[in-house]
This record gives structure tokens, sequence and C-alpha cells, in this order.
């Protein structure tokens, strides 16, 4: 973009045929009060602004440089300033003629002249650090800082104002070298070489130097009698500082301003004011005859030069370009190409000489277009391409920002011993090797990827890595870098196993015997390994039972389900980085003791023989399992199967009884019993007449009754039966029936009494019969006398009654 710039402007001041001087000037606008950069007509005068220009921006005389690579006007300022104050530096594209942003320099001290070098390509101005003390410094044009180029020579000057020039790589300067009072030129090369002085011939007021011709050219002006001013132009010699005549003395021509002068198109352009006028002119003398021309007319009085300068030279213009770089970036190390264009509107010839601005250069000698340069530090840089020109063919350049970066580094973990694996906690040795620019400087740091780290300072090739962590790994490598090699990283696989540890049962509590379901305490203690050891310790008992303790815990209460002789075992679970371990120890589980008891008994607080009846039974122990035996003594018996707590009993015997429970235990549990006294009583009988038959029956004669008693037993003794009038029968049991006569009529009632045995209470019953009347036979057996008798004579007649003892009188009538 810069260099299109560049050639749009070149050709926007050309015309058909040679190319021209165009003459630019710093100037300022009275009526705007701003700083602009004008082109200028000699011929005329006539000063055309570009741009808009700044405000509020003073410069020292004269104190300007034109860059025609970029085409931007360098200005110093303030004017005036003291020697201890900071300047500042302007710019300007003239191209547009915006102003550049400002900045300050670096240092104090007044600049008091300024040149751009083309070749190299740089900002050179000269400063007054103290009386006597002038030094030649390059400008940063980016950051304002200055680096010291030359000094004058020791004990140097009183500067002539604003006589400064360039010529063939020396700026030249008039002062008055060691206070002597007369003019000398200083040479101050700006390759560094000694400066020097010779006296001038003459007192020259302007100094300027040809860039095509790297000639010196002056303006002496002398004052004859006040206020007549006669003035030559004077081709300066810089080794003897012999001034030559070039054509006639101009005479009553005009006062010349210090340093505001130009050279193009055969001329020596200043500025001047006529005598007897007011006005300022623009003065071309010409550099082969001498002559002197005037503008036809003079500077607007609204306008002051500060500076002027010539944008093409007066030479064709050339365009460089830098097309490439290659590789780009360069890693240092390797050489890279530099390629460049140069073109122009005539045929280019001669050389480019390609720059990176840290000591390193190659020529290219045209028609090539490339040159090598050797990357030996790392950096930004910024090559320059600079086109030296050739006759009638202006100079040019190009710059380009490159990069070197370092050099590509390799590290290597070329081992770790112990190969292949290490115990976590146990230091371990990676040897690593880096390879690079040079000797590779700096520090590799060693990690575990989880958080271990160690460093390896250069040249030592190994460090003690320690892993706090176990498992697959990957180890890394990862070399920094340093000033000349890039940062790179090596990895490899690795493993860190647990560290063994070692469990043992230390005691039991109680010791040597514990009940069955009455928790014991195992002590347990878990030792070596690596860190604090986390996790957790299981203990059991080999059958079930088992309880877990978490570290650092070192006991936990174990309770067995099951008697008998037991193996415990504790055994740690390990962690991430500890392996797992155990102990075993023999140890007793002896049986609980039981304890049987009868709650109740249901009904209490007695029951009838051979009722059933329960009894209630809780036994106690550990987890109890079997059965438990119920007897009243006598030979009833019932069986509880647990977890049942009754059964039924049944006794068979009236009488108290002690009931007993007996618990015959089982594996885990001891045998046990209770005892509790019960009374059995006497069953309830009861005694039924079933029949009576006859019924109704007749007097005197026998009748069944028939009798059932029930009970428990079966009932045993005797019923009796009566009719309640003194009949009466017995029933001797197992027998169910008598026979039973009653000796009266009428309805009787019939009663069976049973009068209980040992197991069983009395009962009866009763029941209802007719006792009927007995037939009768009445029979006259005999009368007598026999036959007949004699009325009214007595006679007896004999009569016989039969039936139930009858009873009574036998009416005879005849």
């Amino acid at each position: 973009m810069i260099a299109l710039r560049r050639a749009l402007l070149l050709l926007s001041l050309l015309w058909m045929g040679q190319v021209q001087a165009q003459l630019a000037a710093l100037s300022y606008d009275r009526n705007t009060t701003r700083s602009v950069i004008a082109s200028v007509n000699p011929s005329t005068g006539v000063l055309t602004t570009q741009g808009a220009g700044s405000a509020g921006r003073a410069f020292g005389l004269g104190v300007n440089a034109f860059n025609p690579f970029a085409q931007i006007l360098y200005a110093f300022g303030p004017d005036p300033a003291g020697v201890g104050l900071p300047w500042k530096l302007y710019g300007y594209d003239v191209t547009s003629g915006t102003a550049l942003p400002e900045l300050t320099l670096s240092s104090t001290g007044a600049v008091v002249g300024a040149i751009f070098e083309q070749t190299p390509p740089r900002l050179l101005v000269l400063r007054e650090i103290g009386f006597g003390v002038v030094r030649l410094e390059r400008v940063n044009t980016a950051t304002g800082s200055l680096g010291l180029v030359n000094t004058a020579p020791v004990g140097c000057c009183t500067l002539k104002a604003n006589s400064v020039a360039y010529a063939n790589g020396v700026v030249y300067v008039a002062g008055d070298v060691g206070a002597s009072g007369s003019l000398s030129l200083i040479a101050i090369p700006t390759d560094g070489s000694a400066a020097s002085s010779v006296p001038l011939s003459s007192e020259v007021t302007v100094m300027v130097g040809d860039r095509s011709t790297d000639r010196l050219y002056g303006l002496v002006q002398t004052e004859l009698v006040a206020p007549d001013l006669q003035i030559r132009l004077v081709e300066i010699n810089p080794a003897t500082g012999v001034t030559s005549n070039i054509g006639a003395v101009v005479a009553d021509c005009c006062a010349i301003a210090p340093d505001i002068a130009a050279i193009g198109n055969g001329a020596l352009i200043a500025v001047g004011q006529r005598e007897g006028s007011s006005d300022v002119d623009i003065v071309s003398f010409d550099l082969s005859t001498g002559a002197a021309s005037f503008s036809s007319a003079p500077v607007s009085s609204s306008r002051i030069i500060n500076g002027l300068f010539d944008a093409t030279k007066g030479l064709e213009p050339s365009t460089t370009t830098i097309t490439s770089i290659a590789p780009s970036p360069t890693t240092l190390g390797v050489n890279y190409t530099v390629t460049v264009s140069v073109s122009a509107a005539v045929a280019v010839s001669g050389s480019v000489t390609v720059s990176d601005g840290i000591g390193n250069a190659c020529i290219i000698t045209l028609p090539a277009t490339s040159c090598q340069l050797p990357s030996t530090t790392v950096a930004d840089l910024l090559i320059s391409a600079v086109y030296t020109g050739a006759p009638g063919l202006a100079g040019s350049g190009d710059t380009a920002p490159h990069t070197v970066d370092p050099a590509v580094s390799t590290t290597t973990i070329t081992s770790i011993a112990p190969a292949g694996s290490s115990t976590v906690g146990v230091a371990y040795q990676v040897n690593v090797t880096v390879s690079g620019f040079g000797t590779p400087t700096g520090d590799v740091t060693v990690d575990d990827g989880q958080g271990a780290m160690c460093t390896v300072t250069l040249p030592a090739t190994s460090c003690m890595l320690t892993s706090t962590s176990a498992g697959p790994l990957t180890i890394s490598a990862s070399y920094a870098g340093d000033a000349q090699n890039q940062p790179s990283a090596d990895s490899a696989a690795y493993s860190i196993v647990r560290a063994a540890t070692m469990t043992v049962i230390n005691s039991f509590i109680p010791a040597g015997s514990s009940t069955v379901g009455s928790p014991y305490a195992v002590n347990f203690a878990v030792s070596g390994g690596f860190g604090v050891l986390t996790g957790s310790v299981t203990v059991n008992d080999g059958n079930g039972a088992m309880c877990v303790a978490v570290l650092p815990a070192t006991s936990c209460n174990l309770s067995s389900t099951s008697a008998g002789p037991k193996t415990i075992s504790a055994t740690y679970s390990g962690d991430g980085n500890n392996l797992p371990s155990s102990d075993s120890s023999p140890y007793i589980i002896d049986q609980a003791t039981s304890s049987t008891q009868i709650t109740s008994i249901v009904p209490a607080p007695s029951s009838p023989v051979g009722q059933a009846y329960t009894v209630n039974v809780t036994v106690t122990g550990f987890n109890p399992t079997g059965s438990v035996a119920v007897d009243d003594g006598a030979g009833a018996m019932c069986s509880i199967t647990l977890p049942a707590t009754s059964c039924m009993l049944t006794s068979t015997s009236v009488g108290p009884k002690t009931i007993t429970a007996s618990y015959g235990g089982d594996s885990n549990n001891t045998a046990s019993g209770d005892t509790q006294a019960y009374q059995i009583d006497q069953a309830a009988s009861t005694t039924t007449i079933t029949s009576v038959a006859p019924n109704p029956a007749i007097v005197g004669q026998p009748y069944t009754v028939s009798v059932t008693v029930s009970g428990f037993g079966p009932p045993t003794g005797t019923i009796a039966v009566d009719d309640g009038a003194g009949a009466m029968c017995s029933i001797v049991l197992p027998a169910t029936s008598c026979m039973l006569t009653s000796t009266s009529t009428g309805p009787k009632t019939i009663t069976a009494s049973y009068p209980g045995d040992v197991n069983n209470l009395g009962s009866s019953d009763s029941a209802t019969q007719m006792i009927d009347p007995a037939a009768s036979t009445t029979l006259i057996t005999a009368i007598t006398p026999a036959g007949s008798s004699v009325v009214g004579v007595a006679y007896s007649a004999d009569v016989s009654v039969t039936g139930f003892n009858p009873t009574g009188t036998v009416a005879v009538d005849d």
C-alpha cells in the first residue's frame, strides 16, 4: 500500500518528458493558524496547501528532514526551546498533508539539525546536550527514542544556526571549533568513524548537499555598507573546506533565511528578502552559472516557510519492494531468502543492500532478485532493502517485518530407572536430553501429571521424581526454551505400583472367648505403605459376622452369630497408593446362657381335669431355636417349637400340679427351664335320664330307667335312681340303666343322682313318670253254706282280691 501511494504521488508530479523537481514546503498559515504541507511554485511564489495540517505546533527554523521512501516530512520543536527542555518529533504525510501523532524525544537537548539518510534509511539529528557537546543520533520514528550514531570532535563547537548538510555518508555542519572565532566545516560520519573538521574559507549562510551528485553547495552572504547585501553561490570541498565561487556575485540581493533551502531541477532554491522589501521571495540559484532568479510574486504574507524540500530530488524515481521473505517466520540457525524487485521507468542497474538491522546484510546485484540472510538472533526484525540508485535514477527502499523464532528444540526422555514401574513414594530417576541451536540452556520440568515434579537444569540430564499416587502415569518432560530455542516436550508411559502394607490383629476384648451374640472388640494395626493410609479394615469370623473400621480407627466390634472356635480375619482393603493386607487369629465363641420362663398359664389359677389349658413360655438367649417341653408332672405333656411361645396342656388327674417348661438348648444357647404351680380341678359331670320305659307304668310293675353320665373319664361310681316315693334302684357305671318299681300310683319325678368320683363332680337329672294302678281281680272263692242258705240266715261268702297289694273293702251283696 505504501509503495502504491508513493507511485501515485510520483506519477502526479510527472509531466511529459524529463522528471522535474517538485518543491514543497513546511509552512505556517497565519490565517488558519495551522502548520501545513504546501507545494511551492518557485517561479510564481505560490504555495498550495496539501491537507489540513495541524494546529499548535512550533518548529525550529529549518530543523526538518524528508523521507522520500515513505513521503514523510519530519520536523522538530518547539521553537524556541532551551537545552534542558524536551523536544518533540512531528511528522506529516506529504501525499495527504495529514499530521502524524507527535512523539516526545527520549532525551533532553536542543535539536539543531536533521537529516534523513537513505542508505540505510533512517532519521538522524544533531543535538546539543551541553556547551560544546554535539551528538549525532538516530531517531526511532515509532517511539521517539534516541540512539547514538557518532559525536562531534571533543570540545567541538558553537554551531552556526542550521547550516547542516549530508553527502556521501557524512553529516556536515558549520561551526566555530574551540572558540577560534572562525568558521569550520565539521564532518561527522554516519558509520561511527572519527569526526573531523577543516576551516571554511568562506562563511556560509546556507549549506545544502546534492543527493544526486554528493556535492556540497552553499550561499555566502556579504554585507557591504548596510543595508547593502551581496550573495554568491559556492561549492564546498568537504575535504579542505575551500569554497569555490559559481558565477558572479549577485548584488543587492536579499537576506537569506538560514538553511531553508533545497536543490532541485539544477538549482539551489532558498527563501530570501530583497533589499528594501518586506516581502519574502523564492530565490533560485542555477548550479551551473550561479545566476539568481526571483519568483514573479512574493510569497503570501500570510505564510511563513519553515523548511523547503524536493519531493523527487530531481531523479527518475524507482520503486523497491520486498516481495517475499521465506521461510517466514524463520527459526534460529536457518538461512532465509529475501526476494526484492526494483522497478523504474528506465532500465534498472546497480545493487540492493538487504539488511536485518542487527548487523547481517547481503547484496543483490541486479538483475538478480534475492539473497540470503542468516538468522543469528531471535528477534522481531525490520528487514530493509535499499536500492542505491544509478545515474539519473533515484534510490529507493522498502522494509518488511520478519520474525526469527527460536530454533526448534527436541526434548527426549531417554530412560526411566527403574524401568517400567516404581513403588509409590519411592524416588525414581528420569533421564532427559535436549537438542537444539547451540547448547540449550534453562530448565526442563519433569512431572508425572499428578503433581509430582522435579527440575533438570541444563546441562544436567536427569532428576529424581517421587510420585505420590499409584497407577499408570504419563511422565512429561517440558523444556521451557531459552533465548535461542523453542520449548519442546516429550512424554513416556510409566507405572507407579502401590506400596506394601502389613495388617496385624493385636488383641481381643474380652480375651480368649466371648459369648455368641455379644460384641467383642478386635484390635488391629495396619502399618507400612505410603503416606497416610486410608480405606477400611474388614473383620469377619468366617461364619458371616463382620464389622468394618475406617482408618485411622484401630478396632471394631464384632458379634458372632454362631458358637464354636472361630478364625478371626482382619483384611485391609488398600487404597489408591497402598496394597491390601490381612491377618488372622483364633478365637472361641461360647454358647449364650439361655433363660426359660413360664410367663402365664391360662386360665388361671386352675383348670378342670381333662380340659386343655395354655402354658405361655419365653426363652431368652441368642436367637434360641429348638423346642420347649412342657409337662404337669403327672404324665401330661406338650411341646413348643420356637419361636412359638405357648402350647396347650391337658392334665388327666385332679390336684395340684407343678408345670415344668424345659428348653433343651441349641448350638448357640445352653439349656434352661422353669416351673410353676397349677391346680387341676374336678371336671363337671352331666347326668342325663335318657329314657323311662314304659311310661306310664303300672304300680308295682318294674320299669327301666336309662341314664348316662358324661365327664372326664369315663366317670366311675354308682348312680342312685328313685321315684321320690321310696322306690330306688342303682346303676353301677359303666352300666347305664336299672329297674325301678314304684309302689304307689300317680305322677312321679324320677331322679338320677351321680355323686361324682375323684375326677368328676356330682350331677343329677330328673324325668316325669306316670304310675297307673294295677289291674285287680276279685274272685268269690266260696259261699258257706255252699249252694244255698236260708233267708235271713247269714251265710258267708269267701272272696279273694288280687292286684298290687290291694287294700280296702269288698262290697258283697246278693
